[in-house]
């Protein structure tokens, strides 16, 4: 059986900030500045999603990179492990 090409670990990550949000996410990320900030005000960020969310959390409290690039560099992997297996 094929693994499941779904996000690496579906694990979202939440502090105060997320917890005591007075209103959205967005809201209390936007107030928080920074990477934070910049996760808030790029309009494509849905948090009902959550592996979305699971990933955003991700980059911004473990510092991991985003899925899709993640999954891009074991996709490049693979194929150079292919390539020279023949």
């Amino acid at each position: 059986m094929r693994e499941r090409r779904q996000s690496r670990a579906p694990v979202i990550l939440l502090t105060a900030n997320e917890l005591f949000a007075p209103y959205s996410l967005l809201d209390a990320w936007g107030k928080l500045g920074g990477k934070h900030e910049m996760f808030a005000n790029t309009g494509m960020i849905r948090t009902e999603n959550l592996r979305m969310l699971s990933d955003l959390t991700q980059q911004l409290y473990l510092s991991l990179s985003p899925y899709g690039e993640w999954l891009q560099a074991n996709w490049k992997r693979r194929a150079a492990r292919n390539i020279a297996a023949g």
